[in-house]
């Protein structure tokens, strides 16, 4: 009993969870559209999308920071949590 009330007053207690939308540049949103169809690698996804390294790099970091997007242990990267 005393379990379940400690449940209910942290769950009423926490904050709504932040609505995820679509990221506002283009190039974050083709690349999570390339990833949401099958997993890639950076190589075949910067193919893709026609971006340098540099470039990826600079679409991808904010995708991996928020979460987004995550790296599997052969390297490639799939979409990992969407809105």
């Amino acid at each position: 009993m005393r379990a379940r009330a400690l449940c209910e007053a942290a769950s009423a207690s926490a904050p709504p969870r932040p609505v995820r939308r679509e990221p506002d540049d283009p190039r974050q949103r083709a690349a999570l559209d390339c990833l949401r169809r099958e997993p890639l690698s950076r190589d075949e996804l910067g193919a893709r999308l026609g971006a340098s390294a540099a470039e990826l790099g600079h679409i991808l970091l904010p995708l991996e920071l928020d979460g987004r997007i995550a790296e599997e242990r052969d390297g490639t990267l799939r979409v990992a949590l969407d809105p």
